[in-house]
């Protein structure tokens, strides 16, 4: 900042008009030393805020380096040694903004090496003049290209740090830099091709990417910590699928993220995280791999469109506070869809106990192992007051399961008061799920037996046998003893377990449904014993006066024929104790 601006003006002044003007000369003089106080007071402010700001970002590090972080210790001695360097070197210092050429030449002249205002990055000779700087106290905005753009001795960004508007092919390189105070965003860059920080372990804001269509490479190895991470979130481009764009390359480290994560439209590559705060959304991406260290999901789980998935690990996950929706994750949607990729097993989940949402596994056409939520015991869906109820929803994944197995240890789920829907359809020889489920509103399943051609047992799969094409066995909801409505299709079942559905006993009142049970038949010689006592009620017409049921039928279907309730009765437990 420029000092006794008005000397100059003092002496022509002088010149021209001699002694007659001393006093004039003496007044102005003193508002000369007064503003150069007031310039000098509010240096030292500046300084001081600086300063403290960087005792602040001190005192957060200080939390990170408690659990002995190594990263977190070197950073807290850097940090150190600028404060040392701010409070003893005045030259170092360069008080004010970088946003237009006269200011960069003063602050080149003075050669600092710490802003402490905001610095606007337009055009390479400006770019050049910060080869030297450690420190900017406010916000970088970088707005200009050369092929290789580089801060090699920045080490700190007290505000946010903005990369936009790059129009010329140019990779970022930020070597040193180690802390940025506020949000790193990188947005609508047309030719940016790749950012590297290669040591930055903290960013007190969230993290940005969008709208980069030719980034390649955005690689953060040491990221530590995040608020939240926020890729092309929102971004809705047509042509996605057939033209991923380049960004294969996505390093974040094992960042622990503050609050949510979501990704979406990245061609490729492998996302590994820590702990998380928030929820966690990965959809329309050629993602093949994701890895989060976290405990706990609040905000749910989405994975959605995502073509190449085919390892997900969240074995530490033990509550989830919101749905878990897991959608055509398969070779032929999302982006850069091909005919090999896509998920072809369920995530175990197996500290999962917990669930405070709707979950959703569906449609993901090469998942043929389908086993998990097995530690999960009970599901709150937040009442929303909408009218719509809970629900579990497990259906059209691969052709070719040999089992399904999931939600065995599960005992209530609900939503407010009332229970939540179970619809299960799947292709599999073996359905054991739900045994310790009490009650439900509707229940419907849709047991088939594996059909060969449309998913395959798929390169990685870790089912350990095939699916056959000649059998298909019903076991499972073991402990069920009311339900509002029931919807089985049994027309494939070779086999039903001694134990499904043997507690089931009522009915409750249920509007929309014209049914209380619809029952489409197994084969000849498939008796449902497990059932008798609650068929034989059925046949005997216990149900038609009960103010629960007597709107509604008993159905029971061979095909497209209905088949009386006698008649079905007495085939389903023949050869029954």
């Amino acid at each position: 900042m420029k000092k006794r601006i008005l000397t100059l003006g003092v002496v022509a002044l002088g010149l021209l008009g001699g002694g007659c003007v001393s006093e004039d000369i003496d007044g102005l003089q003193k508002q000369i030393d007064e503003l150069n106080g007031k310039i000098g007071d509010l240096e030292e402010t500046q300084k001081q805020d600086l300063l403290n700001a960087m005792a602040a970002m001190e005192a957060k590090l200080a939390e990170m380096a408690a659990n002995g972080d190594a990263d977190y210790t070197a950073l807290m001695e850097q940090l150190r040694l600028m404060q040392e360097e701010v409070a003893n070197n005045a030259s170092a210092i360069y008080y004010g903004n970088l946003t237009s050429d006269v200011e960069y030449a003063a602050f080149e002249s003075q050669g600092a090496t710490i802003v402490t205002g905001r610095v606007l990055i337009n055009d390479v000779n400006q770019l050049s003049k910060l080869a030297g700087v450690k420190m900017i106290g406010g916000e970088l905005s970088l707005m200009t290209a050369v092929n290789n753009m580089e801060l090699d001795a920045l080490q700190s960004v007290g505000g946010d740090l903005i990369v936009s508007g790059v129009e010329e092919s140019s990779s970022l390189s930020l070597p040193s830099l180690t802390s940025v105070a506020g949000n790193l965003t990188v947005k609508d860059n047309t030719e940016l091709t790749a950012v590297n920080a290669a040591e930055l372990v903290f960013v007190d804001g969230g993290l940005s990417l969008e709208m980069n269509p030719k980034l390649e490479a955005f690689t953060l190895p040491k990221l530590d910590q995040v608020k939240e991470i926020n890729i092309n979130e929102g971004v809705k481009v047509s042509n996605w699928q057939t033209d991923p764009g380049p960004l294969a390359n996505l390093d974040l480290s094992y960042a622990n993220v503050t609050d949510g994560v979501n990704i979406q439209y990245v061609a490729g590559g492998a996302l590994t995280l820590g702990q998380i705060g928030g929820g966690l959304v990965m959809e329309n991406t050629g993602i093949s791999k994701l890895e989060a260290k976290t405990t706990m999901l609040d905000g749910g789980l989405t994975l959605q469109y995502n073509s190449s998935l085919s390892e997900v690990m969240l074995d530490e996950v033990a509550k989830v506070y919101g749905d878990i929706v897991i959608k055509f994750n398969n070779a032929d949607s999302g982006i850069g869809g091909g005919i090999s990729g896509g998920m072809t097993s369920l995530p175990a989940f197996e500290k999962l106990t917990e669930i405070y949402g709707n979950v959703y596994v569906v449609a993901n056409s090469k998942m043929n192992e389908l086993v998990g939520f097995n530690a999960v015991t009970k599901i709150e869906v937040p009442n929303d007051n909408s009218g719509d109820s809970g629900k579990i929803e497990i259906t059209d994944n691969g052709s070719e399961i040999p089992v399904v197995n999931v939600f065995e240890a599960l005992e209530t789920a609900k939503k407010g008061y009332s229970t939540i829907d179970v619809i299960v359809r799947v292709k599999t020889n073996w359905l054991k799920s739900f045994s310790s489920l009490k009650n439900a509103r509707k229940v419907e399943v849709d047991l088939e037996i594996p059909t060969d051609g449309t998913g395959g047992i798929g390169i990685g799969s870790s089912a350990v046998n095939s699916a056959n094409y000649t059998d298909a066995k019903f076991q499972g909801f073991d402990a069920l003893e009311y339900v509002h409505g029931i919807k089985l299709d049994l027309s494939d079942v070779t086999d039903f377990h001694d134990t499904a559905l043997g507690k089931l006993s009522s009915f409750r009142s249920y509007q929309n449904d014209t049914y209380y049970i619809y029952l489409s038949m197994p084969e000849e010689g498939v008796s449902l014993c497990a059932m008798s006592s609650l068929l034989n009620a059925i046949k005997d017409g216990d149900f038609d006066n009960n103010f629960n049921t007597s709107s509604r039928e008993a159905i029971f279907t061979e095909g497209w024929t209905h088949v009386d309730r006698d008649t079905a009765v007495a085939r389903l437990t023949a050869g029954c104790q």
